[in-house]
């Protein structure tokens, strides 16, 4: 199994602002698609409730990371910590190869730093105002 980050950064360090992207770059969007598609995917609550629509991608397997007994969403996996996460991943590795990427947000990279094999790093050649 490989843990992977896949995480994109402004020149100044910015990942998010009020739990959304600071940018808008269709390339970046398209990298992270392809990237992810038909892949277990690990995020944090926060994050799961910033995708489009509020609900899952299509074509990938969710686990989300949440203290909140009440998040039950229909199209996810809801677990506790990041091992259950990736317990939960690995029961679908058939399906979903064995690379699983974790796509934050900030919190979840912290706790998962050291735990991670590979870091896909996009950066942002420009500064944006963040609040992570």
């Amino acid at each position: 199994m490989i843990l992977s980050h896949k995480v994109a950064v402004a020149k100044n360090g910015t990942i998010g602002k009020n739990n959304q992207l600071p940018w808008s770059i269709p390339e970046d969007f398209k990298f992270f698609k392809d990237m992810t598609m038909g892949r277990a995917m690990i995020m944090g609550r926060k994050n799961y409730e910033s995708l489009p629509g509020g609900k899952a991608l299509p074509g990938r397997h969710h686990v989300v990371i949440s203290r909140s007994a009440d998040f039950k969403p229909t199209d996810a996996i809801v677990v506790t910590s990041f091992e259950d996460a990736v317990k939960e991943c690995q029961k679908v590795a058939a399906k979903y190869g064995d690379e699983i990427f974790v796509i934050g947000g900030g919190q979840i990279y912290e706790q998962t730093l050291d735990k991670v094999d590979r870091i896909y790093l996009t950066l942002i050649h420009k500064e944006f105002d963040g609040d992570v």
